[in-house]
């Protein structure tokens, strides 16, 4: 029996002798499959060529090794079923990917998440189909609405927009700007600790930059940030940062003996308050996000601020803010996310979900993708900073501006989108800051701003402090998330009593239950 020969593709890392497989990396390879039924282990590893051959040696090892006869023999048929029970026309469309797909059932630990996976990147695959579609600028407009009603949903609505209350509780003299530091209430007596960098030099009103934060513990105090917030403010522009959730003076679960969280680092503070809000319909990024549009509402109560040129960048976690902030609130006029955006294609062949905060329920279910912020932010300058050596995966960034790139030139704004990426690890690096300042005064300044970055005096974490004990908890007590979340559990247990629901239903709509049509094999 006798095949044409064919080309297939496989999951491999195999690029040294010796070394094993994995989905780490996609590698094509093809073999001869000109051979005979009564020939099936020649497939494996005989006649690949030199890149795939060592992993397919090594799977005929272990299936001429396996102890069980009968063992063997299922996996054999297996192969010969994928490649001799196929149609002729089917095999011509049909994925063969036998290497990747084996990879399920050998780590028994990973057989769900890939499972998931799956479902995901067949979910990636449709919305492809709709993006093609993109073609004018009603076109992105109604994919604007479209996100933003997806995003609220599973954000479970944003809060009231109760008064600020803000106050300066102290200034810090520098040379061309002052540092205030600043407190405000996003909601009724949820404190926000914040500094603001003001230039002392030129003529107000001053262009401004909204700097959310990553998930360094010591929030507004890290170095970096000063130095990149510094830099703005002598470069004549207002920015203001504040402490996220969990992180700087705003720990959720503060150990006064310990002088530490009880649980652990930001991403753990996250993790554990984000499992409460998904509990109640509702989910943390719904606070976080909220916090940054009361802190833009801050910055643009400043006389000192021109409204019409604000600006918007962070990293990391800062970078998912600028996306999700940029996406939502149509002051923001230029956008800057830095070590973030990337693909969800190659975030779930990679490093998987992150952050509480990071992960939205319902997202690709929705059909939605990474670069579906920027089209909510279309037609407005966009600059994706990226790191090639960064763990959010340089693929997907690139993936990602290459179907931007499509959107925004089909609108007339080509040059409105842009890309830079440097040989270097995660954060707000040098290179990548340099490219924000040239960035920020091209678009909110109408300058080519190529000038060095200038040397920041840096302040202890104590002279930004802006409560006396470092923490808002134990300075100014007030709402917490726990507090907020309870008091929500206490209105929906009152119009639970009025609202009853068919419970089995409403856990299968709940957790998106679909039943199986295929039947059960069980087996002795």
């Amino acid at each position: 029996m006798a095949l044409p020969s064919r080309t297939f593709s496989c999951a491999t890392n195999c690029t040294t002798a010796g070394s094993g497989y994995s989905s780490s990396s996609l590698r094509s390879f093809a073999f001869d499959s000109r051979i005979t039924a009564s020939e099936p282990l020649q497939l494996i590893g005989v006649n690949c060529v030199t890149n795939c051959s060592n992993t397919f040696a090594r799977l005929a090892n272990w299936l001429r090794s396996e102890r069980s006869v009968r063992m063997r023999s299922v996996y054999i048929a297996c192969i010969l079923a994928c490649l001799f029970a196929v149609p002729a026309a089917a095999q011509e469309s049909e994925d063969l990917n036998f290497a990747s797909g084996l990879e399920q059932f050998q780590d028994i630990r990973r057989m769900l998440p890939s499972y998931l996976n799956n479902i995901g990147l067949q979910m990636l695959t449709q919305r492809q189909r709709q993006i093609e579609r993109l073609v004018t600028i009603e076109d992105v407009s109604r994919r604007r609405a479209y996100l933003r009603e997806r995003m609220l949903n599973d954000l479970g609505g944003f809060p009231e927009r109760t008064p600020l209350n803000a106050r300066v509780v102290g200034v810090l003299q520098r040379p061309g700007y002052r540092i205030e530091k600043v407190i405000f209430e996003s909601q009724a007596h949820f404190y926000v600790t914040a500094n603001l960098y003001l230039p002392t030099t030129g003529h107000p009103p001053y262009p401004a930059i909204l700097f959310p934060l990553g998930h360094e513990p010591g929030g507004k105090t890290n170095p970096t940030w000063q130095q990149m917030l510094g830099s703005l403010a002598t470069k004549g522009f207002v920015a203001l940062t504040w402490d996220p959730i969990g992180q700087g003076e705003r720990l959720q679960i503060y150990d006064e003996d310990l002088r530490e969280s009880k649980v652990g680092d930001s991403t753990v503070e996250h993790t554990v308050v984000g499992a409460q809000c998904l509990l109640l319909g509702e989910h943390l990024a719904r606070y976080t996000i909220w916090d940054g549009m009361r802190a833009l509402d801050y910055l643009l109560s400043r006389p000192e601020v021109d409204p019409t040129r604000v600006g918007l960048t962070g990293n990391s976690g800062g970078g998912t803010h600028t996306a999700y902030i940029a996406a939502l609130d149509d002051r923001i006029k230029v956008a800057a996310p830095s070590c973030y955006i990337t693909s969800w294609r190659l975030m779930l062949q990679t490093i998987g979900p992150q952050d509480a905060e990071q992960t939205f329920p319902l997202w690709l279910q929705d059909g939605l993708d990474y670069p579906d912020y920027l089209y909510a932010f279309a037609p407005k300058p966009y600059l994706l900073l990226s790191a090639i050596r960064d763990f959010f995966p340089i693929e997907g960034t690139r993936e990602t501006f290459a179907e931007a790139a499509r959107v925004y030139s089909a609108i007339g704004a080509k040059e409105k989108l842009g890309m830079f990426e440097a040989d270097d690890g995660h954060g707000y690096n040098k290179t990548r800051r340099l490219a924000a300042y040239e960035w920020f005064g091209r678009w909110l300044k109408g300058v080519e701003d190529k000038d060095p970055e200038p040397q920041i005096e840096m302040a202890t974490p104590e002279e930004l402090r802006c409560t006396p004990t470092g923490q808002v908890s134990t300075s100014l007590g007030g709402e917490s998330v726990f507090t907020l979340n309870q008091k929500r559990l206490e209105r929906l247990k009152a119009n639970r009593r009025t609202q009853p629901v068919e419970l089995p239903g409403k856990a299968q709509e709940l957790i998106h239950y679909e039943p199986s049509s295929t039947s059960l094999q069980v087996r002795p």
